[in-house]
C-alpha cells in the first residue's frame, strides 16, 4: 500500500507497511511435557507447526498473553 505526501508542490509516494518482525519464543528445548506443551517456550505441538503460517496478532497474542501464562503456571506446578 502507499500513501501519498505532498511536500512543496513535488507529490511523493511511499511505500507503508505492516510487516512486524514477531521472532519465535523457541528456547532450543524442544521436550514436549505431560501437559502437551513444549518445556522450553511452552508452546502445543500445533502452535509450533503453525508458527510460520500465524499472522502477527496472533504470534503476539500467544507472545504477551497465553505464553507468559503457561510459564507461571509451569513454575507453580514444580
Amino acid at each position: 500500500m502507499y500513501r501519498r505526501r505532498p511536500r512543496a508542490g513535488v507529490v511523493l509516494w511511499e511505500a507503508m507497511t505492516t510487516f512486524r518482525a514477531i521472532l519465535s519464543p523457541c528456547t532450543g528445548i524442544c521436550t514436549l511435557g505431560q501437559d502437551g506443551h513444549c518445556m522450553g517456550c511452552h508452546r502445543t505441538a500445533s502452535e509450533i507447526a503453525r508458527w510460520v503460517q500465524m499472522g502477527d496478532d496472533e504470534r503476539l497474542r500467544l507472545m504477551e498473553t497465553v505464553l507468559p501464562l503457561r510459564e507461571a503456571e509451569a513454575a507453580r506446578r514444580t
